[in-house]
């Protein structure tokens, strides 16, 4: 028995079940964080920072640097987090959890259920029979669309690729950004600044644009208020929706990595 890597991976395990607890009370899928300047593995929150200076920490009494916190992970460690901002770096090895696709695939149904549930908590019509556009025709909106057709939801997704496009044509109907006028529901799934002022002046005051992206999302916030838009962010959507199952999942890929690790000469 290895009890070393026993130990490691009670304490991630613990961490990880706790964090996915404290999300079911909290706005963000919280993960914890173990003392960074004694451990080997050390789990970050995602996101990693809600400001771009500070670690997202919404627990926590103080409000911690991520410069600081940077600086006192040792090199010979390893950081399982959200992405670390632009002007940051990690001395040490770093994982980013947002953009491991082993475990993007398996937060992908969570965040579809999320998508829904929150759509759900904002509107005071069904989803049955309503225009819904889907910007993004990646595995999330392919996924979001076959759920919200089988709540008869009115699906059309937009692509600017010519291959989504085509494969779009074969299931659903095409849409375009350049007239929202007709859909009360959009959701975006790009990670880029598609919804210009032009885009948006198209969009009903009536409507909702609900941005999952990842960062820096399909819209500015203040672009958006600006032009009356009422705009949902729901960021950490997989921890709130099925904090266990987004548990579950984390600690899989960790887990792999310290495996990887503990094989390589």
């Amino acid at each position: 028995v290895r009890l070393a890597r026993t130990r490691v991976l009670a304490v991630i395990a613990l961490t990880l079940l706790a964090g996915g607890a404290t999300a079911i009370a909290g706005p963000i899928a919280f993960v914890g964080l173990m003392v960074p300047h004694v451990a080997r593995w050390i789990v970050g929150p995602i996101p990693f920072t809600a400001d771009g200076e500070h670690l997202h920490a919404p627990y926590h009494a103080d409000r911690i640097a991520i410069g600081t916190l940077l600086a006192a992970i040792p090199p010979a460690a390893t950081l399982f987090a959200g992405t670390i901002p632009a002007g940051h770096k990690a001395a040490c090895h770093y994982v980013d959890l947002t953009r491991n696709v082993a475990l993007y695939d398996r937060n992908i149904v969570p965040t579809c259920e999320g998508i829904v549930q929150a759509l759900l908590n904002h509107i005071d019509f069904t989803l049955a029979g309503t225009r819904v556009l889907i910007a993004g025709c990646g595995k999330v909106g392919k996924h979001l669309a076959r759920l919200l057709r089988a709540l008869d939801a009115d699906v059309s997704i937009y692509s600017a690729d010519p291959a989504e496009q085509r494969e779009i044509a074969s299931c659903y109907q095409q849409a375009t950004l350049d007239d929202l006028s007709g859909y009360p529901i959009v959701v975006n799934t790009i990670p880029a600044r598609v919804f210009d002022r032009a885009r948006l002046a198209t969009l009903g005051h009536e409507a909702i644009l609900l941005d999952v992206a990842l960062q820096p999302g399909g819209v500015d916030p203040e672009l958006a208020a600006s032009a009356g838009i009422r705009l949902l962010h729901a960021p950490g959507l997989p921890g709130k929706k099925a904090p266990r199952s987004v548990a579950a999942a984390m600690l899989e890929v960790i887990v792999r990595h310290i495996d990887d690790a503990a094989t390589r000469p």
